[in-house]
């Protein structure tokens, strides 16, 4: 607002607002071409992490898949009960393993889950192990051996069908691995937000001449839109952890412990004959299987 000697006032605009109107269209030029740079970068982004996501869940459901092909083959190819109920408890704990170790849990996790499956000499050759899930994978390796050499297996075929089973673990557990240790490349992610914060600073520029008094409303919605997607981007990049858009391995496991239970359950009941060390399985004592902890309880039968 200007003063005339005449004692009239005028209105005229701030070189700066008057710079911005009059370049206008080339602001508008600009701002559309980050605008493209930017959002191809982020649905490459996203399409990405979205692929993760999937390849997480669909590996880890094919590695429960090959535990219960497991479990169920050592029903089939293991004449010994008791040698049998031992591949059905290493294999699950195979797969609590694989969870932790992807969440990456402290030690005192790994105890607390496996303290009823392992004795004190195993939990400290597990916690020694490099990669704690291929400890238990070893051990597999080494018990399907031992009932192949005292005569427990039906024939080589059995065996090698068995270890099949187990070889198919491992990679599944690679694959895991893979997706949780390959993060995205740093560059990518930093000169992505940094187009992004160009963009966000030019795109009220662009606006203003339309929108007037509304440019801060909708810059800063557009704003959080984006910065969303980019949260949302990261997130899937870990499929593996502790949020509401993580997998939840945790009850995909606790699913496969029941159906091991169950599994197991039925096997010692259809048998119901004697276990090594002279121990009998007793109908009490299978009820007493059918808590939160039973499969772990199936230990002391061994």
């Amino acid at each position: 607002m200007y003063l005339h000697t005449n004692g009239h006032t005028e209105s005229k605009p701030d070189q700066f607002v008057e710079w911005v109107l009059q370049n206008s269209s080339a602001l508008s030029g600009i701002t559309g071409f980050l605008a493209t740079a930017l959002f191809l970068m982020l649905s490459f982004r996203i399409n990405r992490g979205v692929g993760r996501w999937w390849e997480g869940r669909s590996v880890y459901g094919d590695m429960l898949g090959n535990l219960r092909g497991l479990v169920q083959a050592s029903h089939m190819y293991i004449t010994n009960k008791r040698v049998s109920v031992e591949i059905g408890l290493w294999s699950y704990a195979y797969a609590r393993a694989v969870e932790l170790d992807l969440r990456k849990d402290q030690e005192k996790k790994f105890t607390a889950t496996f303290t009823g499956l392992m004795n004190a000499q195993e939990m400290d050759e597990m916690f020694a192990h490099p990669r704690r899930p291929f400890y238990i994978s070893d051990r597999l390796t080494m018990k399907l051996n031992e009932a192949f050499d005292q005569g427990h297996v039906r024939g080589i075929r059995a065996l090698v069908a068995m270890q099949d089973l187990v070889e198919k673990i491992i990679v599944n557990s690679e694959r895991l691995h893979r997706i949780r240790e390959t993060p995205e490349p740093w560059s990518y992610q930093k000169h992505m937000r940094l187009t992004a914060m160009i963009w966000l600073g030019i795109l009220p520029l662009s606006l203003m001449p339309t929108l007037q008094w509304a440019t801060p409303v909708f810059s800063t919605a557009i704003g959080y839109v984006v910065f969303k997607l980019d949260d949302i981007s990261v997130e899937l990049q870990n499929p593996f952890g502790f949020d509401r858009s993580d997998l939840s391995i945790c009850i995909l496991n606790d699913e496969f412990q029941k159906s091991t239970y169950h599994s197991l359950l039925y096997s010692l009941r259809l048998e119901n004959s004697e276990f090594g060390h002279g121990a009998v399985v007793q109908q009490n004592d299978l009820d007493k299987l059918n808590d939160e902890k039973g499969l772990e309880n199936l230990e002391k039968f061994k």
